[in-house]
C-alpha cells in the first residue's frame, strides 16, 4: 500500500521534472539532472499499486512494475552520477560520455541481467504487494535483488564521494546543497545494506530482526529519506534564491519611505525615470533593484550633505543621545533626523555651507547596507525625529 507521504513525494518529483525541464535545443544527455528526476518520478509512479496493476493487465507479465521500477531506478542513478561528475568538473571541460563508457556498460549489463533473472523467478503472482518479502528465500529472486542492490550500492558510494568531496571546497548555498545530497546518497548506501542483510537472512532461513513488517518499514523510510534528501539538495539553491529574493523585496518596500524622502528634492540621482520604475509588487531582479536603490539613496546623501548646514549631523546625534538612546540606536535615530532635516531644507531651497560632520554608516556589502538603511527608514516617523525637525532653530542646527 502506498502512503500519502509517498504520493506526495511522487507529485513533488514530477513538479521538479516540469520545473527543471531543459531547453528544447539541449539533448537529454546534456541534462543529467533533469534525466535523474524524470527517471526517479517515473520509477516512483510505476510502483503505485494502481499503475502496477494496469501494467500487469496491459502486458500480461506478473509484477512487471517491479522490474520496470528497478530498471528505471538504475537509469536515475546513472544520471545522478553523470550530474555529480559534471558538477565536479570544470564546465568548459565537461562533455557527455559516449554510450560505450564503462558506467553505461555496467548499467546496461545490470538491466539485462535483472530482466533475465526476473523472467526466471518462479511463482510470480499478479498483485503481490512487496516483491522482496513475497519471494524471500527464492534463490533466483535473491540473485535478481542482489544485482539491483549491488548497482545501487556502487552508484550511491560514488555519488557520496563526489558530493562530499565537492562540499569540502564549496561555500554558501552550494555547500548546503552538496551536503544534503551527500547525506541522501549515504542513506542510500544504508538502504542497500539493509536489503542485503535481509536477503542473506532469508536465504539462510534465519529470522530477520523485526520480521518482514519491520524490514519493509525500515526499507521504506530509508528510501524516502534518500529521495527526499537528494530532491532537497538539488532544489536548495532555487529555494535559497527565492528566500533571498523575498528578503530583498521586503527591504525594497521598507526602504521606500527613505528613498522617496531622499530623492524627491534631488531627483537627478534616480537612475530610472519614475514612470519606468518596476511595480512595488514585482519580485524580479530584486538584487539589482535593491543595489540600485541603495546607490540612489547614498548619492542623494552626497548631494544633501553639500547643502545641509554644517554640524547638522553632530546636532542630531547629540539630540538622540540626550533622549536616552545609545550605540547603534542613537546613530540610526540621528541619521533619520539628519535625512529628514536635510531633505526638507533642500525641498525649501535653503542651502547651507555643507555638513562636514556627516559620515555614512560603513558597510561591507549590500545586505549590511540595506539592513542599516531599513532601520533608518523605519525611524522617519518617530516622534523624536519629527520633534527635532520642528524644533525652534531647526533651520540651522549648527
Amino acid at each position: 500500500m502506498t502512503s500519502s507521504l509517498e504520493i506526495a513525494i511522487v507529485f513533488a518529483a514530477w513538479a521538479i521534472v516540469v520545473w527543471r525541464r531543459p531547453p528544447l535545443r539541449r539533448s537529454l544527455r546534456e541534462s543529467p539532472l533533469w534525466m535523474t528526476f524524470a527517471a526517479l518520478a517515473l520509477a516512483l509512479t510505476v510502483r503505485i499499486p494502481q499503475v502496477s496493476s494496469f501494467l500487469e493487465q496491459a502486458t500480461g507479465v506478473a509484477q512487471i512494475g517491479t522490474l520496470l521500477k528497478h530498471c528505471i531506478g538504475i537509469i536515475a542513478m546513472l544520471s545522478l552520477i553523470n550530474w555529480a561528475t559534471a558538477l565536479t568538473t570544470k564546465s568548459a571541460d565537461w562533455v557527455p560520455l559516449p554510450f560505450t563508457a564503462p558506467r553505461y556498460v555496467v548499467a546496461a549489463l545490470s538491466i539485462v541481467t535483472m530482466a533475465g533473472l526476473f523472467l526466471a523467478i518462479p511463482g510470480r503472482r499478479p498483485g503481490d504487494d512487496y516483491f522482496i518479502t513475497e519471494h524471500a528465500g527464492n534463490a533466483v529472486a535473491t540473485c535478481y535483488q542482489l544485482v539491483f542492490v549491488a548497482y545501487v550500492a556502487l552508484a550511491m558510494a560514488i555519488a557520496t564521494v563526489l558530493f562530499a568531496r565537492s562540499a569540502r571546497i564549496a561555500q554558501g548555498g552550494l555547500r548546503t546543497s552538496l551536503v544534503l545530497m551527500a547525506i541522501g546518497s549515504a542513506t542510500g548506501i544504508g538502504y542497500t545494506i539493509l536489503r542485503t542483510l535481509y536477503l542473506v537472512a532469508s536465504q539462510l532461513k534465519q529470522p530477520f530482526p523485526g520480521g518482514d513488517s519491520g524490514f519493509e518499514s525500515a526499507s521504506k523510510w530509508l528510501k524516502i529519506i534518500t529521495i527526499a534528501m537528494v530532491c532537497a539538495g538539488t532544489s536548495y539553491p532555487a529555494y535559497a534564491a527565492a528566500v533571498r529574493a523575498r528578503r530583498q523585496w521586503t527591504a525594497l518596500r521598507a526602504l521606500e519611505p527613505l528613498w522617496v524622502l531622499a530623492t524627491r528634492p534631488v531627483p537627478h540621482v534616480v537612475l530610472v525615470d519614475m514612470e519606468e520604475q518596476p511595480s512595488r509588487f514585482d519580485l524580479r531582479d530584486t538584487d539589482f533593484r535593491l543595489h540600485r536603490r541603495i546607490i540612489e539613496i547614498r548619492d542623494a546623501a552626497l548631494v544633501l550633505r553639500d547643502i545641509a548646514p554644517n554640524g547638522l549631523w553632530e546636532a542630531a546625534l547629540a539630540e538622540a543621545e540626550a533622549s536616552g538612546l545609545s550605540g547603534d540606536e542613537a546613530h540610526i535615530a540621528a541619521e533619520a533626523m539628519w535625512w529628514t532635516t536635510a531633505a526638507q531644507r533642500a525641498a525649501d531651497d535653503e542651502h547651507g555651507g555643507g555638513d562636514e560632520t556627516y559620515r555614512a554608516h560603513p558597510a561591507d556589502h549590500t545586505d549590511e547596507e540595506a539592513a542599516w538603511l531599513t532601520q533608518v527608514s523605519g525611524w522617519l516617523d518617530r516622534p523624536i525625529v519629527r520633534a527635532f525637525v520642528a524644533a525652534p532653530g531647526a533651520e540651522s542646527h549648527a
